[in-house]
């Protein structure tokens, strides 16, 4: 039987915490109460560890589990750590069993308050209850036997997976558990400071004599599982099912059902959340990658985080895009691995794609930093620089020339442009014989981008120069040989003319007896290509043109490409077979 007077200084005890709580919050739900009770040192020794520590967990069953019914929910808060597949470590309330049946041969703890605590034990409220089960509890990482009670205080770390369900596509939940224990905390003395004389420790181990409602047992674990665990001393080699999970034991509440106990939320505590919600939090990212993308006639750069977590280190997200814009740049250049402290009001978990830049925020690693441009384009040359060419981006060497060149000026730097840094079209035209018009052709059919860009003129890496005055080059030594074949071909059709002419003059001066013979047997001679037919040799074949009247017009139209530049002029002809083609003036090796 409990003394009046030590259940009244028990329940003042614990009063005293809750209403330290609601000056602080101005507001109480109950439900959000994360508080835990606990037992002195000096009642335990006074009264024994089973009596205390039984009844400071009957007390908790009625003043510490949830009141209030709550909307379904899709644990929405353990998203974070299902994307990044990080370990959870949580801490609740144990509030009721749900024993196996004929359908459902799986026991479920229905934990109450259930919270993140993290390694200095801070908790945060992840949802107002959740389900584990029992089949998921692969290992007790404390001891090799637990007896659960309603009441007690749980701790474990676990996977967390997803799964859908009535009503909602996506919801999220405990997957392989370890369990560190189950027990009510007891307040022991230390030799701190004034302000922290007191540490809690969870007595897992006490006698709950009839009342529990589950016992557990690492028996049921593979010796296996067993024996790798303790050689590789890795809590990773639980999480696949074929690795077991601990043997259970079942037997039924003596205390009401939570859906038995539960009573409507009132409205308030509604409206509060929704408030609560709307307040800005603060969280902390750890930048991870920057990329740029092409907008119409500019660029936009972004900035990823791989994880976001709050003032207490639980994981928010895995991942997200911000635009890299604002006040982000105040901080100077960025690395990967750097901790960027901001706060913010939206929805980061439910929100998708790159969201608006971020606003009040800090930069928490200490390292130099090279000042950044508020202009978007020079923000794009500053990625490209530092993290690679980035896809579908134009004029990718022009944007980092002009990041550099602005962050010369704002360094006070010399930023004249050495004489041989970049070409323009003009200066490359000049080294050959043709156009600046067939520069610019040649160089955008084969996608060279300029180095940098200034007014309306776009300069080229020598190297570009040299292949374009290389390639030029050659067309023209083709083009040249071309011509002198031709030349030649045209010097000795004109000694062949000369010497049929002198033969036909002697023949007209022969005496008249010889006019007088038969003319059918006289001979004559035909002159070349009299109907017009050139015949052309090219590097790809033999061709005929009627496209010309004389091989001297050929040879003048030919020479007429060459002086203009026109290397890409083409002559219509006819193959071998017959069929109309076009040849280029540039592969033409002979013509007679």
């Amino acid at each position: 039987m409990i003394k009046n007077k030590k259940l009244k200084s028990m329940i003042h005890r614990f009063r005293s915490k809750n209403n330290e709580s609601k000056t602080k919050t101005k507001f109480y739900n109950h439900d959000a109460d994360t508080s835990q009770m606990s037992a002195t040192y000096e009642d335990l020794k006074k009264y024994g560890v089973n009596h205390e520590l039984n009844l400071i967990r009957r007390i908790s069953i009625q003043q510490k589990l949830n009141k209030y019914q709550h909307p379904s929910s899709n644990h929405r808060l353990l998203k974070g750590y299902r994307d990044t597949g990080e370990w959870l470590n949580w801490i609740g309330i144990v509030a009721d069993i749900s024993m196996p049946t004929t359908s459902s041969l799986d026991g479920k703890i229905l934990i109450d308050k259930f919270c993140y605590e993290n390694s200095l034990h801070q908790v945060k409220l992840l949802d107002y209850h959740v389900w584990l089960k029992t089949n998921e509890i692969r290992y007790l990482l404390n001891a090799d036997k637990q007896t659960i009670g309603v009441g007690d205080t749980i701790r474990g770390i676990s996977k967390v997976t997803k799964y859908s369900s009535k009503g909602l596509s996506n919801k999220y939940g405990l997957g392989a558990t370890l369990l560190k224990g189950a027990g009510i905390y007891v307040s022991i003395p230390t030799k701190r400071t004034l302000a922290q004389s007191t540490a809690n420790q969870l007595v897992t181990d006490y006698d709950r004599q009839d009342d529990w409602v589950v016992k557990l047992s690492n028996a049921g674990v593979p010796k296996q599982t067993l024996r790798d665990y303790h050689r590789e001393k890795d809590i990773n080699v639980f999480i696949a099912k074929n690795r077991g999970h601990v043997s259970a034991r079942f037997q039924p509440s003596r205390y009401n059902h939570y859906f038995e106990r539960l009573e409507a939320m009132p409205q308030k505590i509604l409206q509060h959340e929704k408030e609560q919600h709307s307040l800005a939090s603060q969280y902390y990212g750890i930048v991870d990658n920057f990329k740029v993308y092409q907008k119409k006639d500019s660029c936009h750069s972004v900035i990823h985080f791989s994880y976001i977590v709050d003032d207490i280190k639980r994981i928010i997200t895995g991942s997200k895009w911000f635009e890299y814009d604002g006040e982000i740049l105040k901080l100077g250049s960025l690395r990967p691995k750097d901790v960027i402290g901001f706060k913010d009001n939206r929805d980061l978990i439910k929100s998708s794609g790159t969201l608006e830049p971020l606003t009040n925020v800090e930069l928490l690693t200490k390292h130099q930093s090279d000042p950044m441009p508020d202009n978007q384009s020079l923000v794009a040359g500053w990625v490209i620089k530092n993290f690679g060419k980035q896809k579908n981006v134009l004029n990718q060497n022009d944007l980092v020339n002009k990041y550099e060149r602005w962050l010369k000026t704002k360094r006070g730097e010399d930023i004249r442009t050495p004489f041989n840094i970049g070409f323009s079209i003009d200066e490359i035209a000049e080294k050959t014989t043709v156009t600046a018009h067939q520069i610019q052709k040649f160089l955008d059919q084969h996608s060279v981008q300029p180095i940098f860009s200034e007014g309306n003129k776009d300069y080229y890496a020598k190297q570009d120069m040299d292949l374009t005055v290389k390639h030029f080059k050659q067309v023209h030594n083709k083009a040249k040989a071309a011509l002198q074949v031709v030349r030649k071909t045209k010097d000795n059709y004109l000694i062949d003319k000369n010497k049929k002419q002198e033969e036909v003059k002697k023949m007209t001066n022969k005496d008249n007896s010889v006019m007088n013979t038969d003319t059918s047997k006289a001979k004559t001679t035909k002159a070349p290509n009299n109907d017009h037919v050139i015949k052309i040799i090219t590097s790809r074949g033999r061709f005929t043109t009627l496209q010309f009247k004389t091989l001297q017009e050929a040879y003048i139209v030919l020479q007429q490409a060459l002086q203009s530049g026109y290397l890409n002029y083409f002559i219509k002809a006819k193959d071998e077979a017959g069929s109309d083609c076009l040849i280029s003036v540039k592969n033409i090796i002979s013509m007679s």
